[in-house]
Formats: C-alpha cells, structure tokens, sequence
C-alpha cells in the first residue's frame, strides 16, 4: 500500500510498497518507470474529470514541483518534468480534492 500524511507544521510521512510497475494509485498511473530521460506522465485512467493539485518531493521531504487546479479528463495524461532534479527517488502527491494519493517515481 501506497500513503502520506501531510502534517499542519509542512512536514510529510510516506509509506509506500515497492513493486507495480508502471505505478498506480486509485485512477492514477505514474509512467515510465523509471524517468530515464526526466519525464515522466501522470495519467487519469478513471472515468471522471479530475481537477487536481500535483506536488513532488524528495526522501528529504523538500518540495521541488507544484501544480494546482490541473482540469484532467479520464484518459488524459500530464507531463512533469525531473530534468532539474538530480538521479534518484521522488515522490509526488496528487490531491483531487478529497484524498492524496502517493505515487513514487524513480529518475536514472
């Protein structure tokens, strides 16, 4: 199982299991996996539109990306782009308005 909690005071508690790949997460896939060339999509695969706020963080918990009120559509996907982002494991956290939803990416 995949989660966060998100604490008042701005800090993060993930936990997550390895393994799926590409990763999913309630109607979300997180693909490629890995991000070989720093790119990498978010796609709905629900059947509802989505608006969505997409955040990405690093294992030291500092946020590196934010996006608020994405439209998605379902079956429609997003670009986020790592190329600034040294090799290694992030994680991005996607909120739809009433739950996040924690998927991890790995950038090579």
């Amino acid at each position: 199982s995949t989660g966060a909690e998100v604490r008042f005071d701005g800090s993060v508690i993930i936990s997550c299991t390895v393994g799926e790949n590409p990763e999913k997460h309630n109607n979300f896939i997180l693909f490629p996996h890995p991000a070989i060339d720093g790119k990498f999509y978010v796609l709905n695969s629900g059947i509802d539109n989505k608006v969505i706020s997409v955040t990405g963080i690093n294992t030291l918990g500092m946020q590196f990306l934010k996006y608020t009120e994405l439209n998605i559509k379902s079956g429609e996907k997003i670009e986020l782009n790592l190329n600034h982002q040294p090799t290694g494991v992030y994680f991005i956290i996607i909120y739809d308005g009433k739950k996040n939803r924690v998927l991890k990416v790995v950038k090579e």
